[in-house]
C-alpha cells in the first residue's frame, strides 16, 4: 500500500510550541513556505505582519496564517487556515536563601519573588507554609510582606517551609519545598588505637605509633601533640600547631608524649577534647647469659 503525508504549503509552525512555561517565552512563527508571509493577532483580531521574535510575559493565545501577497506587497493573492497556539505563563518559583540545610543554632532564612520590582509588586502575592502544606490551598498559608513580596523566617526547630508565587490573582508558579533543622548534637570524640599507658621500648624493637579511629564520612579530627610531656594545648582547626589528621598516617609515640584530639562534623560542630598520655621507657640493660659474678672471699 501507499503511505501519503499531506503537507500543507499555507501552513505555519511556532517555536517554542504551545504550552506553559515559566516567567516568559519567546516564540518564533515560521511559514511552512519561505516565499509566504505570516500574519498574526493576538485575540483583538487585528492582523499584523510577523517580523521578530514575540516575547510573551503574559497568557496569551496567538492566531496566524500564511499569506501569499501579489509583487506590490500588499494586496493578498491567497493565504492559508488560521493557526492556533495557546501560551500559558506562569510566574517564576520563589527562591531560598539558603535553601535546604541544617544549622548549628537558631537562624534565619529569606523567601523572595524573583520577578517582582518596586513598580510591578502589585502584581505579585507571596505565600508560604511552615508544615509543608500546600500554600495555593492550605488554611494555614501566610502572606508574605506584600511590599517586597518577601518572607524572613526565623528557624528554630525542625522546618518545612513550601511557598509559591501567585501572580495577577490567577496564576500560581511551581511550589517549591525546603527543610531546614537545627543540629547541636556533638561528633563523638575521637579514639586512638594504642590505648593510652606506659610502654617499654625493648632493646633491639620497634617503637611505639598509633593511628585515630575512623570516624563518619564528613568528619574530620583535627590534634596537637607534645613529646616532652608538658603543656599540650587544646586543638583549634586551621590555626598554627594545630594538625589536621588524613585518615591514615601513623603518629609516632615517645618518651612522654600528649595528645589532644578534637572531631569536627561537616557542620562545624566540634566534640569534647579526647586527650591521650603515653609514657615509653627504655628498656633495663641485662647482664650477659655467659657472665659470672665472684663472690669475695
Amino acid at each position: 500500500y501507499y503511505l501519503f503525508s499531506f503537507y500543507d504549503d499555507y501552513g505555519v509552525d511556532a517555536f517554542y510550541p504551545s504550552g506553559v512555561y515559566e516567567g516568559s517565552v519567546n516564540v518564533t512563527l515560521t511559514p511552512n513556505n519561505p516565499d509566504y508571509t505570516v500574519m498574526y493577532h493576538t485575540g483583538d483580531g487585528q492582523w499584523e505582519k510577523y517580523t521578530d521574535v514575540l516575547e510573551l510575559e503574559e497568557d496569551t493565545n496567538i492566531t496566524a496564517k500564511a499569506v501569499e501577497f501579489e509583487t506590490d506587497g500588499t494586496t493578498v493573492k491567497s493565504e492559508g487556515e488560521e493557526y492556533a497556539f495557546t501560551y500559558k505563563i506562569k510566574p517564576l518559583p520563589p527562591e531560598f536563601a539558603p535553601e535546604s540545610t541544617q544549622f548549628t543554632n537558631a537562624n534565619k532564612i529569606t523567601i523572595y519573588t524573583p520577578e517582582s520590582t518596586e513598580s510591578n509588586t502589585a502584581n505579585y502575592d507571596l505565600y508560604y507554609t511552615l508544615d509543608g502544606s500546600d500554600p495555593t490551598t492550605s488554611a494555614t498559608r501566610i502572606h508574605a510582606n506584600e511590599a517586597s513580596d518577601s518572607a524572613v523566617i526565623d528557624i528554630t526547630k525542625y522546618t518545612v517551609v513550601t511557598a509559591a508565587v501567585l501572580k495577577n490573582g490567577e496564576s500560581w508558579s511551581s511550589v517549591v519545598k525546603h527543610s531546614y533543622d537545627i543540629v547541636t548534637l556533638k561528633p563523638v570524640k575521637p579514639l586512638t588505637t594504642l590505648l593510652p599507658g606506659y610502654y617499654i621500648h625493648e632493646i633491639g624493637g620497634g617503637g611505639f605509633a598509633t593511628q585515630f579511629m575512623p570516624v563518619p564520612q564528613g568528619t574530620q579530627i583535627y590534634y596537637t601533640i607534645s613529646y616532652d610531656g608538658g603543656l599540650c594545648p587544646d586543638p583549634v582547626p586551621n590555626t598554627s600547631g594545630t594538625y589536621l589528621y588524613d585518615g591514615t598516617a601513623f603518629i609516632d609515640i615517645k618518651g612522654n608524649t600528649v595528645i589532644k584530639a578534637v572531631a569536627v562534623n561537616v557542620f562545624g560542630v566540634k566534640s569534647d577534647v579526647g586527650i591521650f598520655s603515653y609514657t615509653v621507657t627504655p628498656q633495663a640493660p641485662k647482664a650477659a647469659p655467659s657472665a659470672t659474678i665472684n663472690e669475695a672471699t
